[in-house]
């Protein structure tokens, strides 16, 4: 028997644990509590049915067995009943709200002792039993351990199971003539109902596991669609089969701007306005008749004043039989998503300083003009007659660059958006108006002729030329436009635009400020103007320069003070090309920097060998200042030819002091400061701002020679000469004139106190060996005539 109970506990141990294994992922996933509360309404449920046989089969049983139940048997059978309606007053104190655990707790006893009660009494009554008598014991046994196959939990199962199944195998093993096969049978039918119960209960897990998540995933989308009705962008809308509104929703009424109750029965295509034309709504009038489903359909919408913009989705709801009931769906108001899509649009098209077009919007719309279009922005004034013709004009701002990088990019940056404000008025309306990139602005615009774009483009130098009252102070810049039409024979923008390019350098080339029209020869000026570029590019890399050498004299005693180097160009084809030509080229084209360390080191190698105390003076260009690597590149020159810095001096304009930027000035102030001297070129040429003579300490002046030139016989340029020797005494600072060709120049040179003097009357530009004869003659003195010869 002992062996017989361990079996059955370890088959249902065994069981047990496959069963809890199986269902763990379920239950994880699950609340243990719902999962619990769920068994126990199915353990009520069977309660009181199980109640009701049981009791119903004990009184059988009784009246079967009235007269032979000992006291034991009669014990059980009258403790039967009471434990059933004790089991069902349980059952109903857990529906009026008892505690879970207490129930189950409560219910597996009482279980359990219900099938140990009925063990006791089939094996008591066994005793007494005769051959029909012992055949409805044996129902009941077999009743007893099938019972449990409908009852949940597993464990409530188990806990009446347990005690029937073992009362069983003692009720079979003392049935006289004991039958080992029906022992068998018996033991085979309890496995079964092991079985049975364990794959009943995972069923009834499962289901209620999957009723719980059910009941949950409905809850949380009846709470997200309640949100969404209540508080989402979007918002539901019905119409019936008369296409008007129905069931009008909180939000719906709320986008709208319209109490729900007069938007009740309102036609679909009134509140969205379908009749207007230029609001892109016809189609869904279409869409509405057919009858067909769409999708995101965006329609532009009248609220109130204000124009906005909706998508709706919609799909047509039908009735049995297929009866067409109307239309359910979606709308989302999307204005602040389109407002963000045109702002993102405006800004890729303009420029985001200036609000001005930028550059592809410009070719776009050069483009359409070239197409037949009238090159305006569209949605602007069209042409006022069809004679009138597109014209392109380009600008770029003279001396921007300076304010820019003297006052620093905030007040660059504020005045780029007065010029834009100012050229916004220069053009008629419908014009477009571009900023290309840093100071070069474009215009698109309609004229009836040449003479017209002329005048345009003058009104736009004068009043770009005017003054602007800016954070950093009062600023003055200059423009230089250059004029294209818009050809039949274009093919693309970049055909128009490249003629305005070669305008816009034309009209740079004579002197800035000034505007010019594209004329044919212009394709030939830039072609000569490219190939003298690679020309004075090779020229360059393969000594195709050479330097002539002009001595500057101490008219007190006829000394050499110092020797300009001077930059001279003998084209193989050309012949001469004077600085004036091809030093501007090398500014323009970016060789600058190469021609001036060309220039460095060959000067600074021929004065090396030098008698002691004669300086070399070389001219700089303020681009090579504004380089940002000029001292660097200087010192190695120095220090490769063995020059002392001392033994150097750099001729820079007056113009070159006033672009320089606050950068510029600190490089050249770290020159001065090795013993590099600095002499301020062409004096009296430029914007003369006497501070730089002050504030800077230049170490010297040279007057231009235009002021030299007729000196005797002008009396207005002696007035200037004597101011400028006069206000150079009393700063101390050295005065050379420059273009002395004459003797009485010389003379009143001497008489107006300037002491340093060079031109042809002193001693024309030689090559590096005569220069070197003349400065190693000894006591080299003032000549009484000119090399050339006295003119005067």
């Amino acid at each position: 028997m002992m062996s017989i109970r361990n079996a059955l506990l370890g088959r249902l141990t065994t069981l047990f644990r496959q069963l809890r294994s199986q269902l763990q992922p379920f239950v994880q996933q699950t609340s243990v509590i719902e999962v619990r509360r769920e068994h126990l309404k199915l353990l009520a449920l069977t309660i009181r049915l199980f109640a009701i046989v049981g009791i119903s089969s004990i009184i059988l049983l009784a009246i079967d067995f009235r007269s032979g139940l000992n006291g034991v048997g009669a014990l059980a059978c009258g403790a039967i009943p009471v434990l059933y309606v004790l089991i069902v007053l349980q059952e109903i104190r857990w529906r009026r709200g008892g505690e879970d655990r207490v129930f189950l707790r409560r219910s597996l006893a009482i279980l359990a002792a219900q099938g140990v009660c009925w063990g006791v009494l089939i094996n008591s009554a066994l005793t007494v039993a005769n051959g029909s008598q012992r055949s409805l014991l044996a129902a009941i046994v077999i009743a007893l351990i099938s019972t449990p196959l409908v009852a949940s939990p597993l464990s409530a199962a188990i806990a009446f199971w347990l005690p029937s199944a073992i009362s069983g195998v003692i009720f079979i093993s003392r049935v006289e003539m004991f039958d080992p096969y029906l022992m068998l049978c018996f033991l085979g039918y309890a496995n079964f109902t092991v079985a049975a119960m364990v794959i009943s209960n995972r069923f009834m897990l499962e289901r209620s596991i999957g009723r719980i998540s059910l009941e949950r995933q409905n809850e949380t989308i009846a709470l997200f669609l309640q949100d969404y009705v209540d508080n989402g962008s979007d918002w539901l809308w019905e119409i019936d089969a008369d296409l008007t509104l129905r069931h009008v929703s909180p939000r719906l009424a709320e986008v709208a701007r319209q109490p729900a109750h007069e938007l009740e029965g309102m036609p679909l295509v009134d509140l969205l306005h379908v009749d207007d034309d230029e609001a892109g709504n016809v189609p869904l009038v279409r869409l509405l008749k057919d009858r067909a489903p769409f999708r995101n359909l965006t329609l532009t919408v009248r609220v109130g004043s204000e124009v906005r913009w909706w998508t709706i989705t919609g799909r047509p709801v039908t009735g049995p039989g297929g009866c067409f009931q109307g239309y359910r769906g979606i709308g989302s108001d999307i204005t602040e998503a389109r407002r963000a899509e045109d702002r993102v649009r405006y800004l890729a098209s303009h420029d985001s300083l200036t609000g001005l077009a930028n550059r592809q919007l410009f070719r776009d719309c050069l483009a359409l003009a070239q197409s037949g279009g009238d090159g305006t922005v569209p949605g602007s004034q069209r042409p006022e007659s069809p004679q009138q013709r597109c014209v392109v004009l380009l600008l770029d701002l003279d001396r921007f660059k300076s304010v820019n990088d003297s006052f620093g990019h905030a007040v660059g940056d504020e005045l780029l958006i007065a010029v834009a404000e100012r050229l916004r008025r220069c053009v008629r309306e419908g014009s477009v108006v571009a900023r290309l990139g840093g100071d070069e602005f474009g215009i698109l615009t309609t004229v009836q002729d040449a003479p017209e774009a002329a005048a345009i483009a003058q009104r736009i130098v004068e009043t770009l030329s005017r003054d602007y009252a800016l954070a950093g102070g009062r600023q003055t810049i200059g423009a230089s436009v250059g004029i294209s039409f818009v050809g039949p024979d274009d093919q693309t923008p970049v055909d128009c635009m490249r003629r305005a390019d070669l305008a816009l350098y034309a009209a740079k080339a004579a002197g800035r400020g000034v505007h010019r029209i594209y004329a044919d020869d212009m394709i030939n000026d830039q072609h000569d103007r490219l190939t003298l570029q690679a020309d004075l590019r090779f020229a360059i890399a393969n000594d195709g320069l050479t330097i002539r050498y002009q001595p500057i004299f101490d008219i007190r005693d006829g000394r050499i003070k110092s020797v300009e180097a001077l930059c001279r160009w003998n084209h193989p084809t050309l012949g001469a090309i004077p600085p004036s030509r091809f030093i501007p080229l090398a500014e323009e084209t970016g060789l600058i920097a190469e021609l001036g360390d060309w220039i460095l080191a060959h000067a600074c190698d021929a004065a090396a060998g030098w008698p002691c105390g004669v300086r070399i003076s070389i001219n700089i260009s303020p681009l090579e200042i504004k380089g940002g690597d000029f001292a660097v590149r200087l010192d190695r020159v120095l220090k490769d030819t063995g020059l002392p810095p001392e033994r150097l001096e750099l001729e820079l304009t007056e113009h070159s002091y006033l672009d320089a930027a606050r950068d510029s000035l600190e490089t050249l102030q770290g020159l001065r400061d090795k013993g590099i001297r600095l002499i301020l070129d062409d004096f009296g040429t430029g914007y003369s701002s006497l501070s730089y003579l002050t504030s800077f300490m230049c170490d010297g002046i040279k007057i231009d020679a235009s002021f030299i030139r007729d000196l005797e016989d002008n009396p207005a340029k002696a007035a200037v000469v004597r101011a400028i020797a006069q206000l150079a005494t009393d700063l101390s600072i050295p005065v050379t004139a420059e273009g002395v060709e004459k003797r009485p120049q010389r003379e009143l040179l001497r008489k107006y106190h300037i002491n340093f003097a060079q031109g042809f009357f002193l001693q024309v530009p030689v090559d590096q060996v005569t220069i070197l004869d003349i400065l190693e003659r000894d006591a080299v003195r003032l000549p009484e005539v000119a090399v050339l010869g006295e003119s005067d």
